[in-house]
C-alpha cells in the first residue's frame, strides 16, 4: 500500500502479552532487516508477537493495558517501509525502517511522542494516531 498524504484510519487494538524480545525472525522475510531493528529498540517490551503473521498495511495497535505497539508497513519512494511507535509507561519513541532495518526517521524518548505538528501530522499519515 502506498503512503497517501491523509490520515490513516484508527489502528485495530490486539490484546499480546509474551516477551517481544523471544521473538525469532526467519532469514526468508522481506522485512526481516526492520522487525529485528525493532525488536531490538524495545527488547523490554511485554508484548508478544509473531514474525510470521506479523505483516500488516492497516494500522496495528499489540497492547497488554500498559505498553502499546502501534505499527504499520506502507510502501514509499518505491521501498516497503515499517513505521513504528512504541508507548510504555516510561514513555515512547516514533520510527521508520526501510525493509532491510536501516532508519529513514524517527524521534523521542519522552512523553508526548510527537514533539512538532510535522511529527504529529506524520503519525496521523502513517499510523492513524
Amino acid at each position: 500500500m502506498v503512503l497517501q498524504d491523509k490520515p490513516a484510519p484508527r489502528p485495530r487494538e490486539v490484546f499480546a502479552t509474551g516477551k517481544f524480545a523471544n521473538t525469532l525472525v526467519p532469514d526468508g522475510l522481506a522485512w526481516a532487516g526492520a522487525l529485528r531493528v525493532l525488536i531490538a529498540s524495545a527488547p523490554d517490551l511485554c508484548i508478544g508477537i509473531n514474525a510470521a503473521t506479523f505483516y500488516s498495511e492497516q494500522p496495528v495497535e499489540l497492547h497488554n493495558f500498559v505498553d502499546s505497539l502501534y505499527y504499520r508497513f506502507f510502501e514509499e519512494d518505491g521501498g516497503l517501509v515499517l513505521a513504528y511507535c512504541v508507548s510504555t509507561h516510561q514513555g515512547g519513541f516514533y520510527a521508520e525502517l526501510a525493509a532491510d532495518g536501516t532508519r529513514l526517521r524517527g524521534w523521542s524518548d519522552g512523553s508526548p511522542i510527537p514533539q512538532t505538528p510535522a511529527e504529529t501530522r506524520r503519525m496521523a499519515v502513517t499510523l492513524g494516531i
